[in-house]
């Protein structure tokens, strides 16, 4: 698709949203939330130089339509005190940094509070009603159903029916092409893919064998559209995730799991010349030689500026003064790599120690609590959740993928849910507890009197 005919579309997503915002009787709040799930396979078309859907919609609902509902969960104040020290962090690092802002500073920093926007909005939501929480999950549900249309339609047209600017290079290799779905990038899509497959898994209790079939079917899908992107680390993820929940499953759970992996074995490897996973040949070995030396010189990035790092959205700027060996060909002209081959290492690197920690505490604290409490009460949503999250930390490892906001919109959405659900868990919990505690004392036998 031409610039114009994105730019076309995605002005006609916001004049939609507003629209909505404006006529509509339904809470805003949970609307601004359905609207950006629904629409999500197009809020990342840049509606202006530094910002796209996503962040317009987002900056239009906090300051004109948001409505505060006083909401308390599980840890809340800790979760609202670690996103203001990482704001703070953020800024700090910007001014102090040697390269001080530039443009793409100013633009990765402005895309940064949308993100914590929707997720105040998602757990208020999820905590008003608690129903929700599964609306979420059928959303996500559908976009991803909506992600194997459009492949088909790239399997049909070509890989320039395509919601990204331009092609990238890694899309088209060795003659093999590298489908990406509505997404910019084959890596992102089969991160995408193997953080939703698990995700499919979840549903409500008691489902009908017709949601199950459906949601096994989402499941084959996935790992299908993986291998049609190219994308190992998507595959190696969505593997580990499978793993964690086979590990944990009933007996009878495992043998249907095993037989439909087998059964889906055999159909990839009959039709494995339509799969770029089997076409790329590029060396193992010359690739890993190369990411190595790239890695070593993200991190002594990081050893030079290890507090505060060279600053978000840095690192390309860096790169042009100091790693000249870091630039790849794009429309016959040299640009300079705007990530080190890894995500952990390009947030290690622009936001230092802090911000990784940071970060990392609001992703992986959630992760450890839901991990603990299914070891407690075998609940398997809690699983599905941080199985989901294992899977994004595996790809994320040699992709970063937070340049497209739909993927960290993806992850903030997992993450909330879990500490939503963490919520619904021990609140439960606390209240099976008080009941106990009523019906032990009215069973007691009255004083005697007289």
């Amino acid at each position: 698709m031409g610039l114009s005919v994105l730019k076309i579309i995605s002005f006609l997503n916001i004049a939609l949203f507003l629209a909505l915002m404006l006529f509509s009787r339904f809470d805003k709040n949970r609307l601004y939330i359905q609207f950006v799930l629904l629409s999500f396979p197009f809020l990342a078309i840049n509606l202006t130089p530094v910002s796209d859907g996503f962040v317009v919609a987002s900056y239009l609902f906090i300051f004109l339509f948001y409505r505060n509902k006083k909401t308390q969960f599980t840890n809340g104040k800790l979760y609202t005190t670690v996103v203001l020290l990482l704001i703070a962090m953020i800024i700090t690092g910007i001014f102090v940094c040697d390269l001080g802002p530039g443009f793409e500073t100013y633009k990765e920093f402005i895309a940064v509070i949308p993100v914590f926007i929707f997720t105040k909005v998602l757990i208020e939501e999820c905590i008003h009603d608690p129903d929700f929480f599964y609306e979420i999950i059928r959303y996500m549900k559908i976009i991803v159903l909506f992600s194997f249309v459009f492949l088909f339609l790239q399997l049909v047209i070509g890989v320039q029916f395509s919601l990204a600017g331009s092609i990238r290079p890694n899309v088209i290799i060795n003659g093999a092409f590298r489908y990406t779905s509505f997404l910019s990038d084959p890596q992102h899509y089969a991160q995408y893919l193997g953080v939703l497959g698990l995700i499919c898994l979840i549903r409500k209790d008691n489902p009908t064998i017709k949601e199950k079939v459906f949601d096994l079917t989402l499941v084959g899908l996935c790992l299908v559209g993986i291998m049609c992107s190219g994308g190992r680390g998507g595959l190696l993820g969505l593997a580990l995730g499978m793993f964690v929940v086979l590990l944990f499953s009933k007996t009878s759970l495992k043998i249907n799991m095993i037989i439909g992996v087998v059964i889906l074995y055999f159909i990839i490897m009959a039709f494995q010349d339509s799969f770029s996973m089997f076409k790329r040949s590029t060396d193992v070995n010359d690739t890993y030689e190369f990411r190595y030396s790239i890695w070593l010189e993200a991190y002594k990035m990081f050893e030079d500026s290890p507090l505060f790092g060279i600053g978000i959205g840095n690192y390309p700027r860096h790169v042009m003064l100091h790693n000249p060996n870091q630039f790849w060909l794009a429309d016959n002209e040299w640009q300079p790599f705007d990530v080190p081959e890894s995500g952990f290492l390009k947030i290690l690197s622009e936001l230092g120690a802090t911000g990784f920690i940071l970060i990392f505490f609001l992703i992986l604290f959630p992760v450890i609590q839901s991990a603990f409490l299914f070891l407690k009460t075998k609940d398997f949503t809690l699983l599905y959740l941080v199985a989901a999250i294992l899977s994004w930390l595996v790809s994320f490892n040699g992709t970063y993928s937070f340049f497209d906001s739909r993927i960290k919109l993806m992850i903030a959405t997992i993450v909330c849910l879990m500490i939503v659900y963490i919520h619904f868990v021990k609140t439960s919990d606390e209240n099976d507890d008080e009941e106990e505690e009523l019906e032990s004392e009215t069973q007691q036998p009255l004083p005697h009197v007289g």
